[in-house]
């Protein structure tokens, strides 16, 4: 599965998390090939920038749907929660067992989809009806209320 590759439709139509989320997939391929490649000490040093990237994106994407008042914010909270978890089991794989790391890495790719897919659809009904009453939706801009 470490062949996914970002699409435009898994857009959630803000660049920022979008990047954020491209980066994701580059990661776990990333990772991947380092395992494929006997390379643990390289794969146990992308996984650790992986965990750091995920705990940024979490951290900006929660804060600008707080300020937005994202109706769902417990749904990306939780899935925030569940990634560095898993993260944090991978890190700990890639020394350990590579078999299981390289299948944790196919079951992230899937939940990265899924996420896009199921998780993020009202993220972007949200985000578009923001776009349609003429709300910013840069996430580094504060809402001046």
């Amino acid at each position: 599965m470490t062949d996914l590759n970002w699409v435009d439709s898994m857009s959630v139509g803000i660049a920022e998390f979008d990047d954020a989320h491209k980066g994701y997939i580059r990661a776990l391929k990333n990772i991947a090939a380092a395992l494929d490649g006997g390379r643990t000490d390289e794969a146990a040093r992308l996984c650790a920038s992986f965990q750091a990237l995920a705990r940024e994106h979490g951290l900006r994407e929660v804060a600008f749907l707080r300020r937005k008042r994202f109706p769902q914010i417990q749904n990306v909270i939780d899935s925030q929660e569940a990634t560095q978890a898993k993260i944090a089991v991978l890190l700990g794989a890639v020394r350990q067992d590579v078999a299981e790391a390289r299948r944790m890495i196919d079951d992230m790719n899937m939940a990265v989809v899924a996420y896009l897919l199921r998780g993020d659809i009202n993220f972007k009904s949200f985000v578009q009806e923001l776009v349609d009453c003429g709300e910013s939706i840069d996430p580094s801009e504060a809402d001046g209320e």
